[in-house]
């Protein structure tokens, strides 16, 4: 039983790491991204980003601050919000 525990933990952990999204420089998201964003949040700032690619779709996970709070947003590369489900 322990050892298919083990077996389990490591294959959560390595399909974990496989859909981890990367880390991207804010300079590097598309012009569309950032405009989608400052559209909804105006004011806001960007803190962090990072991209995804998903069933040939790439979409960008986004950390800004807007109005005191922190958010984070998906969006696609052309500004779509991904909404939550």
């Amino acid at each position: 039983m322990l050892r298919s525990l083990r077996f389990l933990a490591t294959v959560f952990f390595v399909c974990r790491l496989a859909l981890a999204a990367d880390p991207i420089p804010l300079e590097q998201l598309p012009e569309p991204v950032v405009k989608a964003i400052e559209k909804r949040h105006p004011g806001c700032t960007l803190q962090s980003a990072e991209r995804d690619e998903r069933n040939d779709f790439v979409y960008f996970f986004v950390n800004l601050e807007s109005s005191g709070k922190s958010l984070r947003v998906e969006i696609d590369e052309y500004g779509r919000f991904v909404e939550p489900q």
